[in-house]
């Protein structure tokens, strides 16, 4: 035993954390079983494992209100912070004192202080505080925001630290453009990783670039205020590395973003909430997505200092999580944030406030005024426009994040929307187009218009006109159909009657078969009387053949036929 003072400490929390339990028990409460199957060849044999992690974890918040827990918390960070040890200073130990219990008890059906068991678990504490290792920290300053505790100890090592507190070197209380302060120019708040590590490693730069960035989007997420990284941060070894007592370095972590809102203040209220966020960014898939796409967009919107430009980031992650492109994501985009960010009941007023952001959108890019737009669609601002799309697309990302949501949101808001029992509304309006400038035709809606300096459209397009129904009238009665059996009559056979001979007509008279034409279509006297050729026909010579004249009675077919 090398810290007596920390064995008391751990030893009487231990105690009084075992009394609380015991009374739980007492009381009713049961520990959780998990059945595990154990067997091979055999028959299967089932394990009860008993869950005291989960059982301790449901009562930790009554654990930390033991007055044993805080001689036990400073004895943790003496002992860390002692020349001899290793532990990372100023670390928040409760992770370690909830750990400490769950070892203790690890797979224990009851609450029963186990002496020997406790001198095993604390000699593994007293080797992890003092086995030779070398300390490194890195910090970087945080824009935006005010810290109003003292620190706010995260997960594994990372902690949010205020100026006054934290052990930054000097040139890092003099924070970047942008950063919050109260006038004298130093950052509101200070990101701190501490590490243990072996004395020929690395510092880890990477770890801490990767970390602090997840820090900023868990903050962004929760909806405190804009917060940006300050671009240059700093790294110090100590113990027995390689670095060692070469005091700070300074280096660049890749950030140097702005914090364009006001500043605000994070509460120690906050803590939990943070970090849930920060656990469930880290550990979630980091292959590319459009959900990383999304966020990214979201982070950008937040160092705009164009209400426009922060506008358009918005509406660029909606369509990037909704899968809202081209056109028809002018129709989709708004139904599917209303399905997934309100009830039934609400989801009208959110449809029609995405709307009048894609026209605000619209009416920006041609160069109009963004909060006479707002204003005529009952909007107090631009910035308030900005603000509700804002908020739908932080609450969509913080429930993928955290897993309330698939990522595939546009399948699940159309899943939504199909179960829906609202009507489908039907909106009629004027699609006649404008010409640009420069050839192309845009669509103005009579706000655009307006914000614009054109004149209103004020031809009306004439409507489909509906056609008269058919006056009723007499309608003709069907045909009689014949029954199937009876079979009709055939008809009377028509006699034709042979035609009267005319008294007038002439008989013509028999012609021989080199008589002239004339004379065979029976003109007397072989030619017509008023016209005498002097000369002989040559038929032939003209591409006529001679036929054979053919009797009344005979076939015409049977003759040949002129060539």
């Amino acid at each position: 035993m090398r810290n007596r003072d920390l064995h008391e400490a751990l030893r009487q929390f231990a105690l009084d954390a075992a009394a609380l339990l015991s009374e739980d028990l007492a009381a009713g409460a049961e520990i959780p079983f998990d059945v595990l199957e154990e067997g091979g060849r055999g028959p299967v044999l089932y394990n009860f494992r008993p869950l005291t992690e989960e059982f301790l974890g449901e009562r930790w918040k009554r654990l930390r209100a033991l007055p044993t827990r805080a001689p036990a918390v400073e004895a943790l960070r003496a002992a860390a912070a002692h020349p001899a040890g290793d532990g990372p200073p100023r670390v928040d130990p409760e992770p370690a004192l909830l750990a400490l219990l769950e070892r203790l008890w690890q797979d224990a059906s009851g609450f029963d202080f186990p002496e020997q068991r406790f001198e095993h678990v604390y000699a593994e504490v007293e080797e992890l505080v003092y086995r030779r290792a070398t300390r490194v920290r890195v910090v970087v300053p945080l824009c935006g925001p005010r810290l109003e505790p003292a620190r706010l100890g995260l997960d594994e090592g990372l902690a949010l630290v205020r100026p006054d507190l934290a052990d930054v070197p000097a040139e890092a209380q003099w924070g970047p453009a942008g950063a919050s302060d109260d006038g004298d120019g130093k950052p509101g708040a200070f990101c701190v990783l501490d590490r243990r590590l072996a004395d020929d490693a690395p510092f880890p730069i990477e770890e801490a670039r990767a970390r602090f960035a997840a820090l900023e989007h868990a903050l962004r997420l929760l909806g405190l205020g804009s917060v940006a990284l300050g671009p240059l941060g700093w790294v110090r070894a100590e113990g027995g590395g390689t670095y060692a007592g070469t005091g700070w370095h300074s280096v660049a972590l890749g950030a140097g973003g702005t914090a364009a809102a006001e500043p605000w203040t994070i509460y120690e209220s906050d803590e939990n909430g943070l970090g849930e966020l920060l656990a469930a960014l880290e550990g979630r898939d980091r292959t590319a997505s459009s959900f990383d796409w999304a966020l990214e967009r979201f982070m950008s919107a937040g160092g705009r200092e164009s209400q426009a430009q922060a506008l358009s980031d918005h509406l660029l992650g909606l369509r990037a999580l909704l899968d809202a492109g081209g056109d028809a994501g002018r129709t989709t985009l708004p139904l599917r944030v209303a399905a997934l960010c309100a009830e039934e009941p609400g989801r009208p007023a959110v449809q029609r406030g995405i709307e009048v952001a894609l026209g605000l959108e619209r009416c920006l890019v041609k160069g109009g005024d963004g909060d006479e737009y707002a204003a005529a669609y009952g909007m107090s601002s631009l910035g308030s426009v900005v603000a509700t799309v804002e908020d739908q697309l932080r609450s969509l990302l913080r429930d993928v994040v955290c897993g309330y949501l698939q990522p595939d949101l546009s399948r699940v808001a159309d899943e939504i929307l199909l179960h829906s029992s609202a009507p489908v509304e039907i909106e009629a309006r004027d699609m006649r187009v404008e010409s640009s400038a420069d050839g192309d035709t845009v669509e103005l809606s009579v706000i655009e218009r307006s914000s614009l300096g054109l004149p209103p459209l004020t031809s009306e397009i004439p409507g489909p006109q509906p056609v008269p129904a058919p006056e009723p009238g007499p309608q003709p009665l069907p045909e009689p159909v014949p029954e199937p059996d009876e079979v009709p009559e055939p008809d009377e056979p028509t006699v034709v009657p042979e035609p009267a001979e005319d008294p007038d007509l002439e008989p013509v008279a028999e012609f021989a078969a080199d008589a002239p034409a004339c004379a065979r279509m029976g003109v007397s006297g072989g030619v017509h009387p008023s016209f005498e050729p002097d000369f002989e026909p040559d038929y032939e010579s003209q591409g006529f053949t001679a036929v054979t004249p053919y009797d009344f009675d005979e076939d015409a077919e049977s003759y040949a036929a002129p060539a």
